[in-house]
């Protein structure tokens, strides 16, 4: 077996590479570290932050169409989530940064970058401009709930119903929808998480976001703006799929 191979058992794990094809995996990996070094920084630089004037975030926030106990926190969800997404997304390239580092490139670099676009997607739609703030913000409990959800069958999988972890996880799934039902018209619980609805908002499964995001990407760079369902150049992606992004009319 060549040197250049190490070997884990039988079966090889990692390459050594020519120098320039190791320099370009060095000069990838550098590239793929500065999303997290930005997600970090930028959030310290500005904890005093406050929107843009004429902003989205600034009409956003403006908005009086909650419960006043809860009508500030519920239009700041989408950011909150969206920030979370970002930073999540980001570890995960920059995962993909250690194992080109360690050329342990086998298989890691495409599960770790699956992940990183899931959760790129997903933060990204949490600001869907094709919706309004209210849809926005149902699409934001909705994925609270959603992720509520698969920890509390995750504990239940894991160490039982009796677990005080999962009887915590429990109520707090109960205190969100309670929370939902308080703030919105209309709320269902029927079926699984992608069947649930909030004010008609779905979680939509990650191709259908997928694909929502790749039409609304589409007409932003034709456009040079952001575009609503009949007017985007290809608004026929959208037959049979609910409008916004993650959640969907």
């Amino acid at each position: 077996m060549p040197p250049s191979v190490r070997i884990l058992g039988r079966v090889p794990y990692s390459l050594d590479f020519q120098p320039e094809a190791a320099a370009l995996l060095d000069e990838l990996a550098e590239l793929l570290r500065r999303p997290r070094d930005l997600v970090i920084d930028v959030p310290a630089r500005h904890r005093d932050w406050e929107p843009a004037p004429g902003s989205d975030a600034e009409q956003d926030l403006a908005e009086r169409i909650f419960p006043e106990d809860s009508n500030l926190g519920l239009l700041h969800l989408p950011r909150a989530l969206c920030s979370l997404y970002a930073r999540s997304g980001a570890e995960y390239l920059a995962g993909i940064a250690s194992v080109l580092s360690s050329r342990d490139v086998f298989l890691s670099p495409g599960a770790l970058a699956r992940s990183a676009f899931e959760n790129g997607v997903r933060g990204v739609l949490m600001l869907d401009p094709r919706t309004t703030a209210r849809a926005r913000s149902a699409c934001a409990m909705l994925d609270e709930i959603a992720s509520a959800d698969k920890l509390r069958l995750t504990l239940k999988h894991l160490s039982g119903a009796a677990d005080p972890f999962y009887v915590q996880t429990k109520t707090v799934l109960a205190e969100l929808r309670a929370s939902a039902e308080a703030a919105f018209s209309t709320v269902s619980w029927t079926g699984d998480a992608h069947k649930w609805r909030i004010e008609e908002e779905a979680y939509l499964r990650m191709n259908e976001a997928a694909e929502s995001w790749s039409a609304w990407r589409a007409g932003y760079v034709t456009a040079g703006s952001s575009f609503t369902q009949a007017e985007g150049p290809r608004a026929g992606l959208f037959r049979g799929l609910p409008r916004s992004g993650i959640c969907a009319s």
